[in-house]
């Protein structure tokens, strides 16, 4: 029966991903260069190459890292309060897109760029957009190695993912009793007059604490999430701090104020 569940759970979230992908992949702006004076990482993708630009916000302060392109508010809202508080913010520059597409030869691949920390989650993604092959494989490895040498750092400063959603598919509801994600929860705090499209997912008690007190919608993974693939379920396995700032897209100024409230998690 757990093997049961866990595939439907599998096929539950890459419809969510599909649909997502649907829903919002024509209102990602057109790619733009990295900001001025960041660094770049150049990454390989078949006969394709990806940009992480790493731009740093005065001194210390924690990592922000945005995998889908296409969810800019998040990206927006960052700026924003980074330019009021020390930190590094991490974005993957693609087509401009959810999906990361390549060429290798004559061929066109995909995969989402946030499913591909674990193995599993990568053959999962590669199969499912049809670019399970040596080429997908090494292009999502790669992308993969890039992405974790930038997060390296004490277990509990913790890594803030930038994520947008369209509300109507994907929420804290999934986290609820009965809910499609509701296996992968350890507790959930629903906060009265907040959006279910605006909440936190995180990794570490003290972080549920901290983002509950300051009266925000909260889960707490659990110790055995489902394994997609995601930067959550690295962060559980590799025992690291992690928080997801999920709000809806354009709703800019709901997620700056999580945002704001994310930066007094730095460890002193």
């Amino acid at each position: 029966m757990q093997r049961l569940w866990n595939t439907l759970n599998g096929r539950r979230r890459l419809l969510q991903e599909a649909l997502a992908v649907a829903i919002s992949g024509r209102a990602a702006s057109a790619a733009g260069a990295p900001a001025d004076g960041a660094e770049t990482v150049t990454v390989r993708t078949g006969g394709d190459q990806v940009r992480l630009s790493v731009q740093r916000f005065g001194r210390g302060g924690l990592r922000y890292l945005s995998l889908h392109e296409n969810e800019q508010t998040s990206v927006q809202a960052a700026k924003a309060v980074l330019a009021r508080s020390p930190g590094t913010l991490i974005e993957l520059h693609g087509q401009g897109r959810r999906l990361l597409n390549f060429r290798e030869g004559p061929q066109r691949l995909a995969f989402d760029p946030n499913r591909i920390f674990t193995e599993a989650g990568s053959e999962m993604t590669l199969r499912h957009w049809g670019s399970f092959n040596r080429a997908g494989i090494l292009a999502a490895r790669q992308l993969r190695e890039a992405v974790l040498s930038l997060l390296e750092g004490r277990p509990d400063e913790p890594v803030i993912a930038l994520h947008n959603n369209a509300g109507s598919n994907y929420s804290v509801d999934a986290y609820r009793p009965g809910g499609v994600h509701a296996g992968d929860v350890q507790t959930l705090h629903l906060q009265t007059g907040q959006p279910p499209d605006a909440f936190f997912l995180v990794t570490r008690m003290p972080l549920f604490d901290a983002l509950r007190q300051a009266r925000f919608n909260v889960v707490l993974q659990n110790d055995h999430p489902f394994d997609d693939g995601s930067l959550s379920v690295w962060a559980q396995r590799e025992k690291r701090a992690y928080v997801n700032v999920e709000a809806r897209f354009g709703a800019l100024r709901e997620q700056q104020a999580m945002l704001e409230a994310v930066t007094a998690l730095a460890p002193r």
